[in-house]
């Protein structure tokens, strides 16, 4: 009886190598009849024989058991009709005869049996897989399909496709709707600049000014045009002698296109005094005479327009891309049965796939009749896909099976939505033993399912969606070798947590968050632990605290309370690494900050926080021994006015610098503007212009310097 049940389940359990190993100790104790020659050898993989199965089968129904055998190897063989599972089965035979002893002719025609039975179903499913290939190319490559029906699936692919052009582009628009209120606008400025700098002992002094007046400009898309009086005066002075005193107006327009800027200089004046340098004189010529030819001065990057170019420079021209590829119908109809329409690529996707490179053009290249048939003939060895329609909803079916991916599943979507998906996917390996599967489920307003198990990794991902398809409910875990982790979101609550262990070095991070009724962060907890580091971040009750520590060199701990706007009110920030220590306290919206890097710098921050603008009034001193020996006691302050807010910006800045009660630099930044949107429009590139690179080419006496 024992015998009975093991060769019974034989054919089940060979797939298993434990199984393999205990079947191959069981005859090991049988009397030897036959000699271990007698067996097939495991490399020959060709079967070559009715009559070994024969032979075979007749030692084995020469005994009441032995029919029972054969009646329970075909019943199996019948049933696991999978090229697959014979690869498999047959390898693992081959493993158990070479480890046995074969010492008993029942026994031998017993492996023989279903070693060669195994082979003939193997190669009998190969020959007809490849007549179901052949009769399929004869179907694929000469449609039986008629016109009528031809157009009728023609015409809902060409749907299919527009649906999914319009389903991107109302994405597109949702989502870039901040780009789009930014990309086309008006902008009017109010620019000026102001540099002096001398050195302590008043022998060198610099003094720089530019004013940009009545400066306004105009976006569209990543393209700009700008329109401004231009005041730009240079005064350097040495040894008690003014040594140049340059002042230059102009009108100033320029276009950006691209990444080529084109500047016109308009009744540009130039007045210049006790100047000695001949290459600056010959290079305010050449702005007069670029000035006076009333012609644009091109400065371009090609190599940047090129990438532009590739890439699409807005989200307009990026839909208009798609768009193309949506317009010529992808597949056709070639056989029709009841109600599915079997499809194969049209000679547009085989020009689609030659031209892939040519996003402006992206049916550039043709197909010869040749290409388009042996594309078609590729498509049929690996892929089926047909389509079923249900007034204005359409399901597309389909299977794909290669050496890397064997997958099967369907697309069921209407007019407006992708209402559900559903795909198995098998990743083969070389050795057909560690496959990797996966498998997707998504249904609109229900749920999104994912799993991913192979011998190194296993990933689960289970949610539920709303009414708004948004996720209400995550869990989801993945185990490997080198990670472990999870993440569950359930009541506006999120957890999760993934730890890595790689080489003995083991990293952990956490995370916490609770959000309201309105989706608004109430409760923020973070953390983040590795060898000799500590990492956490924690916002709950408008109290921000943050803490970092590295080893003995780096600590960070960060205590903010926040008002409703999350703007910090108070608090106190403490940083020290090696010989950098920073200390901010503050109340009221007001902060003093102290940074000292030691025998280097100390200053003294004064931070006041608002909510649509940010004020700083720094001081600093630099350490004499980082000073150069004509450069000592030098103190530095810097004031920042910082307002924005929509549409608007306003920045006031000024640095001074003193030395020995010497005022040695003296610079201000004073800049506004208001913008401003308006409707769509095309900023064209001028046409009469003169190459920068031309226009400025050293001379032979210069390339030969």
């Amino acid at each position: 009886m024992r015998k009975f049940f093991s060769i019974l389940l034989l054919c089940t359990f060979l797939l298993n190598g434990f199984w393999a190993k205990v079947l191959a100790a069981w005859v090991n104790d049988a009397p030897s009849l036959v000699s271990p020659n007698s067996i097939l050898k495991p490399q020959n993989r060709n079967f070559s024989g009715e009559q070994s199965i024969s032979s075979s089968k007749s030692i084995l129904e020469q005994r009441a058991k032995g029919k029972d055998y054969v009646k329970t190897i075909d019943a199996f063989l019948e049933k696991n009709k999978s090229v697959e599972t014979l690869e498999k089965l047959i390898s693992r035979i081959e493993t158990v005869k070479q480890s046995w002893k074969v010492k008993d002719e029942f026994t031998s025609a017993l492996v023989n049996y279903i070693y060669l039975s195994a082979q003939k179903s193997l190669n009998d499913l190969k020959a007809k897989e490849l007549k179901e290939t052949d009769v399929k190319n004869t179907w694929i490559l000469n449609p039986t399909i008629s016109e009528a029906d031809k157009k009728v699936a023609a015409e809902r692919i060409l749907k299919i496709q527009n649906d999914f052009y319009n389903t991107v582009k109302a994405e597109f628009e949702k989502y870039n709707k901040l780009y789009l209120e930014n990309a086309y606008a008006k902008q009017k400025w109010d620019f000026k600049f102001e540099l002096s700098a001398r050195d302590i002992d008043e022998k060198n002094t610099l003094y720089q000014k530019l004013n940009l007046k009545d400066l306004e400009s105009q976006t569209s898309g990543s393209d700009a045009e700008l329109r401004a009086k231009v005041e730009v005066e240079t005064k350097t002075k040495s040894d008690w002698k003014i040594d140049l005193n340059v002042n230059v107006d102009s009108n100033l327009e320029a276009i950006i296109k691209w990444d080529d800027v084109y500047l016109l200089l308009k009744t540009i004046n130039v007045k210049d005094n006790f100047w000695t340098d001949k290459e600056f004189t010959q290079f305010l010529d050449k702005l007069k005479e670029i000035s006076a030819s009333n012609k644009y001065l091109k400065i371009g990057n090609e190599e940047y327009k090129q990438l532009q170019g590739l890439m699409g420079n807005n989200p307009d021209s990026q839909l208009n891309e798609l768009k193309k590829l949506t317009e010529k119908p992808l597949f056709e109809a070639y056989k029709k049965e009841w109600n599915k329409y079997y499809l194969r690529p049209t000679q547009d996707s085989c020009a689609l796939n030659k031209s892939l490179g040519s996003i402006s053009d992206p049916f550039k290249e043709k197909c010869s009749d040749a290409e388009y048939k042996k594309e078609v003939q590729n498509f049929a060895k690996n892929t089926e896909i047909y389509l079923t329609m249900d007034w204005d909803d359409s399901r597309l079916d389909i299977t794909w099976n290669d050496e890397y991916v064997k997958a099967k599943g369907y697309l069921s979507f209407s007019s407006k939505e992708l209402k559900e998906v559903k795909f198995d996917l098998n990743f083969p390996s070389v050795k057909n033993e560690n496959n990797a599967t996966a498998s997707l489920y998504y249904k609109k307003n229900s749920e999104l399912n994912f799993n991913f198990k192979s011998k190194e990794a296993n990933i689960t991902f289970e949610s539920k969606l709303n009414w708004e398809n948004n996720f209400s409910y995550i869990n989801a875990k993945a185990t490997s070798k080198e990670f472990n982790g999870f993440l569950k979101l359930e009541n506006s609550k999120l957890n999760w947590e993934l730890t890595i262990d790689s080489f003995g070095d083991k990293f952990t991070a956490k995370v916490n968050w609770e959000l309201d009724s309105l989706g608004k962060l109430t409760k923020l907890d973070v953390s983040a632990t590795a060898k000799d580091f500590n990492w956490s971040l924690k916002l709950e009750n408008k109290k921000l605290i943050w803490k970092i520590t590295y080893s003995n060199s780096f600590d960070l701990n960060f205590d903010l309370n926040l008002d409703s706007n999350f703007i910090p009110q108070s608090g106190e920030f403490n940083l020290k690494i090696d010989t950098l220590t920073t200390k901010l306290k503050g109340a009221n919206w007001i902060f003093t900050w102290e940074t000292e890097i030691k025998d280097v710098v100390k200053i003294n921050h004064n931070i006041s926080l608002y909510q649509d603008k940010i004020i700083i009034d720094d001081s600093f001193t630099v350490d004499n021994k980082v000073l150069p020996n004509d450069t000592k006691d030098v103190t530095w302050n810097v004031r920042l006015n910082l307002q924005a807010s929509s549409g608007y910006f306003d920045i006031d800045l000024e640095v001074k610098a003193n030395s020995k009660n010497i005022e040695i630099l003296d610079l201000k930044l004073k800049a506004n503007s208001f913008k401003t949107p308006i409707d769509k429009y095309e900023i064209k590139a001028p046409t009469e212009y003169q190459d920068a690179k031309k226009v400025f080419v050293p001379t032979n006496v210069e390339k030969s310097k």
